[in-house]
């Protein structure tokens, strides 16, 4: 989905906003370079690990996760927890949980002119953005916390072996 984020970003009407495209190409980088050729405020980089990466993440105005056919994404719930916005789409694992918990924005995958919108209001609306990433934290806080998992992966095993 990079490649839409890329048509996406250059529709938008917020002036001075740079696209940071981090990762390895798990498809679709080849076409987006092509698109953003030129572009000044569209930057590729290798992936981030580590404290950088953590950096990059709470530093970023919004964290846009374009994907499709990807059964879960850590790195929406990376996003909320560094204090960052998500957009993603509603075509990946992580795209339920943050409609469920109202932490960020899901758009219909491909949809660029939505994307454009969101990512335009997004950039807008601070107040807007602080509550969901409020919110998100909150939920993976309940809901995805290691110890929260782990309690309801030893419970199913506890009730498997009594069945």
């Amino acid at each position: 989905g990079v490649d839409i984020l890329v048509q996406s970003f250059q529709l938008l009407t917020t002036p001075n906003v740079h696209l940071v495209v981090a990762g390895s190409d798990m498809g679709g980088l080849f076409s987006a370079k092509q698109l953003a050729k030129g572009h000044p405020h569209i930057h590729f980089v290798d992936t981030i690990s580590g404290s950088e990466r953590l950096q990059a993440l709470s530093v970023a105005d919004l964290v846009v996760y374009p994907s499709k056919d990807e059964i879960f994404g850590l790195v929406p719930f990376e996003a909320l927890l560094s204090g960052t916005t998500v957009v993603v789409s509603d075509d990946c694992g992580c795209g339920e949980i943050i409609k469920e918990a109202e932490a960020g924005s899901v758009i219909p995958y491909g949809d660029v002119i939505r994307l454009t919108e969101e990512i335009d209001s997004l950039l807008s609306t601070p107040d807007r953005c602080r509550a969901m990433v409020t919110r998100g934290q909150q939920y993976i806080k309940e809901h995805l916390s290691f110890d929260v998992v782990a309690k309801q992966h030893s419970d199913l095993y506890h009730h498997l072996r009594a069945s």
